[in-house]
């Protein structure tokens, strides 16, 4: 257990230092600029090796969720550690990370963060243990971590073949296969001389996790010491891979191996449409013509049986506007077709199914048929809409990068202020003629943001006016600016186009 909650730390190569540890630096505003997915690339200085690289997920400012493959350290031992969910607290510019053991140690992780901003921060780090009311370990270093802004752990998944590698040696070679699964193992093959493809079946295990672009892997063959391996995907997409992996020799010096990979059909692979579903899939296109942002949707498959949904679509011919964050769905694919069914949190009587037959699929996008039935006790409860409708992939998501304070000016010459919060509300404001921002209240007010789609929705309570929306596609969201544009349709039918830019500020 003392070995096991160094694991937060983080820190392959211990290399004391002498820090300052005051946060009397100015106010970085960490609450809002942590939130993301970020990882570990440079310790002291030095590029870090990718069996050193770990990768952070700050979801909030009190919780976060870390990834790490560390093997057989001196100081913190063997750890396989792939979204451990941990406590954290900010206090002005340092953020800090707190582990228990049944020992009764307890390890404080601070990381005084010096600068920060949309694509990197570095960090005085300092882990220090306790036992009994003593100090037993300290260990401090220079860090610095990079912005993740993709994440292959659904693009992996399927079987690949090795096309060559250069920079080394390594357990792939040009007569492997990986065949990656969504439960987070894989199969490995081997030709044979006669040309056939066979699974290694003399191993314990074979387990993997990609977190970002971060790919581990670990295997055991049968009374055999554990091996594991280190990469960073560099791309993946039309139905070809790439990794890339800075390795440490004996000496210090380090080198660069790079692999390249395509994708097979795969041996005793049991649905090939569950692997090609597989990722993050926007609604682009209805019935032939582009899709305002007032039908988009999100839907994530992370895997074969399970997907998670979100869209704010009205309907202008029945009083209900549905609203899906990040509503989960099981999944049953049979043949071409693929059928959602979930249950609204706010009515669980009802069933919603949300069915594609696909007619044609590739690494990059979808045509299918698309219908929506809502059946309540059984019954179906309103008539079933049916589209066609085309989707394409994305690896971008948004949904950490918009948390903050935005204030801008939109095409139609409102300046307007959003202080989006992490529990999916946030506080609008609009200056008036006199300068001064005027806040909404008496409101509820929530969004979701979902690959590169924002959706807000709003409701004065005291006025019991209809509920209001908003529709928006992040353009991006670089150097503190966060561009938007959204093709919405009035209830009479025409479309019309609104844009808008943001900065982030201070929030008050």
């Amino acid at each position: 257990m003392m070995a096991a909650i160094l694991t937060i730390c983080g820190s392959v190569m211990f290399t004391s230092c002498s820090k300052d540890d005051s946060s009397s630096t100015t106010d970085l505003n960490l609450a809002e600029k942590i939130i993301g997915k970020w990882m570990k690339v440079e310790q002291n200085g030095l590029p870090l090796p990718t069996d050193g690289k770990m990768v952070y997920t700050f979801v909030s400012p009190t919780k976060a969720y870390m990834s790490a493959s560390i093997d057989a350290s001196a100081e913190v031992g063997t750890h396989w550690v792939s979204q451990l969910e941990t406590e954290m607290s900010i206090s002005g510019n340092k953020v800090s990370l707190t582990s228990y053991s049944e020992e009764g140690a307890t390890m404080v992780v601070d990381y005084l963060i010096t600068d920060i901003n949309d694509k990197e921060f570095t960090a005085n780090h300092k882990v220090t243990i306790t036992l009994g009311g003593s100090v037993v370990y300290v260990v401090e270093d220079v860090l610095r971590f990079e912005k993740v802004t993709k994440n292959y752990a659904p693009a992996i998944i399927g079987m690949w073949e090795c096309e060559g590698i250069k920079g080394g040696e390594t357990y792939n070679d040009p007569n492997a296969r990986l065949e990656f699964k969504d439960d987070g193992t894989y199969n490995f093959y081997r030709r044979n001389d006669a040309g056939e493809w066979k699974a290694v079946t003399t191993r314990e295990y074979q387990d993997y996790f990609v977190d970002g672009y971060l790919l581990n892997t670990r295997w055991k063959d049968i009374d055999k010491t554990e091996q594991r391996e280190w990469w960073e995907i560099d791309e993946i997409g039309d139905d070809e891979m790439q990794w890339t992996a800075l390795r440490k020799n004996d000496d210090g010096t380090t080198f660069e191996q790079k692999t390249k990979w395509k994708k097979v059909e795969g041996v005793e692979v049991i649905d090939a449409l569950a692997e090609k579903i597989l990722g993050k899939w926007i609604e682009v296109e209805i019935d032939g013509q582009p899709a305002p942002n007032t039908g988009n949707s999100a839907t994530t498959f992370v895997s074969a049986t399970k997907a998670y949904l979100s869209s704010s679509r009205p309907d202008y011919t029945e009083t209900q506007l549905k609203w899906s964050a990040h509503r989960e769905y099981d999944v049953k694919i049979t043949g071409n077709q693929i059928s959602l069914t979930g249950h609204p949190e706010s009515e669980p009587e009802l069933t919603l199914q949300e069915n594609y037959l696909i007619t044609s699929i590739s690494a990059t996008e979808i045509v299918a048929k698309y219908s929506h039935t809502t059946i309540r006790e059984g019954e179906i409860s309103r008539k079933p809409v049916e589209k066609n409708v085309r989707l394409v992939k994305t690896d971008i998501d948004y949904r950490y990068d918009v948390i903050g304070t935005w204030e801008g000016q939109t095409s139609s010459g409102l300046n307007v202020r959003w202080e989006i919060k992490p529990d999916g509300t946030y506080v609008y404001s609009r200056q008036e003629g006199d300068g001064d921002w005027e806040t909404m209240v008496d409101y509820f007010n929530e969004y979701f943001a979902d690959g590169y789609l924002f959706c807000a929705r709003w409701k004065n309570i005291a006025s019991g006016l209809p509920e209001q929306r908003q529709w928006w596609e992040i353009e991006s969201i670089h150097d503190d600016v966060m561009k938007w544009k959204g093709l919405n349709t009035d209830p009479d039918g025409p479309t019309y186009a609104e844009t808008a830019e943001l900065r982030r500020v201070e929030g008050e």
